[in-house]
């Protein structure tokens, strides 16, 4: 690790993230303190294995350190707009943005789109027939779980989040293809791989409708 890194550990169920100060502390958002502030690397650790987050493109090392010196003390916090992670991205980068929020939102619209994708197969039941209407079981949401569950697990295990968001999206896609050729073989599997994509393209429409700060509120 090096000045002005951006780490994380994780906490099995979420990620906590900070800036490497380059002296043995890192400075990060934290919710039990309310703000902004400086730990020893060993205290923001826990016992826990440190990561650094790899951006292909960030600021200059200077730069980075001048953004979270400079907010020591301020910002409180905010779980969907001003957590750890969005502060340590906007450190490196100037836009702060949180994966971990991304990934709930983007799940939580494509269950809404998953629901909403049954409800338009059950009122055209005399077009597509039982069976499709069958295939649309609420136990396609299963494949979603797995999908997020998926994608959180390799994150928090280092890997980078295009690539977790990639391997989840195989398994959503994988899980919802399987769920409805068992619920209604081939039309099912069709059904099912057509539900999942309009799940997905909803989910990630409501991504892009919150759009990422350029800084954390103070």
């Amino acid at each position: 690790m090096a000045a002005s890194d951006h780490v994380y550990v994780s906490y099995r169920f979420y990620t906590h993230h900070g800036i490497d100060a380059g002296d043995g502390t890192v400075i990060h958002l934290s919710r039990c303190r309310g703000g902004i502030t400086r730990s020893s690397l060993d205290e923001f650790a826990d016992g826990r294995r440190v990561h650094v987050h790899d951006w292909p493109i960030a600021d200059a090392p200077e730069t980075v350190l001048a953004r979270a010196q400079s907010y020591l003390g301020a910002a409180k916090y905010d779980l969907f707009h001003a957590n750890c992670e969005h502060f340590a991205s906007w450190c490196k980068t100037g836009i702060a943005e949180s994966a971990q929020v991304a990934r709930f939102r983007r799940r939580a619209g494509a269950i809404r789109g998953k629901l909403a994708a049954r409800s338009l197969t059950k009122s055209g039941i005399r077009l597509v027939g039982p069976v499709a209407v069958r295939s649309a079981s609420p136990a396609l949401l299963a494949a979603d779980l797995a999908q997020f569950g998926t994608e959180t697990y390799l994150s928090h295990r280092g890997v980078k989040p295009e690539t977790a968001d990639a391997v989840g999206m195989g398994v959503g896609l994988t899980g919802s293809v399987a769920i409805g050729a068992a619920l209604g073989g081939p039309i099912g599997a069709c059904v099912g791989a057509g539900i999942w994509a309009a799940g997905e393209a909803i989910g990630r429409q409501a991504v892009r409708a919150t759009s990422p700060r350029v800084q954390p509120q103070g």
